[in-house]
């Protein structure tokens, strides 16, 4: 776990010069890039075992509700 965390943060720090200087100035395009490295690292990282069970309780609890968009007829 640590290995992956370390790996990417390593790879973030050489961050390519053209894209240092193609976001210098521009807020946005850094906010996007560091968001998409943040979600990078995250996937790496291992779901813990109380993530596990939310997503699970989460995935029943969607199996056992009827759908709304085709149970329900429309009106005008």
């Amino acid at each position: 776990m640590r290995s992956a965390a370390a790996s990417a943060a390593e790879t973030l720090g050489e961050t390519p010069k053209p894209v240092r200087r193609g976001t210098e100035g521009n807020p946005l395009a850094a906010g996007l890039i560091a968001f998409g490295a943040g979600w990078l690292v995250a996937s790496l990282l291992p779901g813990t075992e109380r993530e596990r069970e939310v997503v699970g309780q989460a995935r029943i609890s969607r199996a056992n509700t009827p759908s709304q968009s085709w149970s329900r007829p429309r009106g005008r």
